[in-house]
């Protein structure tokens, strides 16, 4: 296995080793601060889904409001003209 860097010296393969070593190191440290960033924004997405949820709510809440004002007023009218 020549093609392999380091691997027929003993001082090579403790500088690969050393290097493979630290590289998993901190690929873990970004591992472990991708996974904080995901979650910050996994609760951002439902902050963000439960206002847009809310909003509709209210505008579905207003239009019915709306509806009910315009029925009860072309019932009054209906009314009053005898119909």
């Amino acid at each position: 296995m020549s093609w392999i860097p380091g691997w027929d010296s003993v001082e090579g393969a403790h500088w690969w080793s050393n290097a493979y070593f630290w590289g998993s190191i901190l690929s873990l440290i970004l591992l472990g601060a991708s996974e904080v960033v995901s979650h910050r924004y996994s609760e951002r997405r439902d902050r963000l889904a439960n206002i847009e949820q809310e909003a509709s709510k209210n505008a579905y809440e207003a239009e019915l409001a709306r509806l009910r004002l315009e029925t009860a007023r072309a019932n009054e009218h209906s009314a009053f003209l005898g119909v």
